[in-house]
């Protein structure tokens, strides 16, 4: 029983980066989409590259799933993420 025990627990780390790695690749094919939706009106592109750029989009996705996860500091310094309890900001909703 003691072995059992031992064996699944030795599963929970690996299930957790695969799930963790899954949830962040379902929440990064989205912002495009949202992205192209909220500035439709914009004629030059620059609106929707910024909002990108804010997003953390243009980075390489290793380093952007690193500080999602918050094992990197964010650009302004700091480490938010989704370990210390920040699962990032609303596409729709309020700053």
């Amino acid at each position: 029983m003691k072995t059992y025990v031992i064996r699944k627990l030795l599963w929970v780390p690996p299930m957790l980066l695969a799930i963790s790695i899954l949830a962040f690749l379902a929440i990064g094919l989205v912002p495009k989409i949202n992205i192209d939706l909220m500035v439709t009106d914009d004629i030059n592109g620059s609106l929707s590259a910024e909002l990108w750029h804010r997003l953390g989009n243009d980075q390489p996705i290793w380093l952007h799933y690193l500080r999602w996860m918050g094992f990197v500091k964010q650009p302004d310094g700091s480490f938010r993420g989704v370990i210390q309890g920040d699962l990032g900001q609303s596409l729709w909703g309020e700053d």
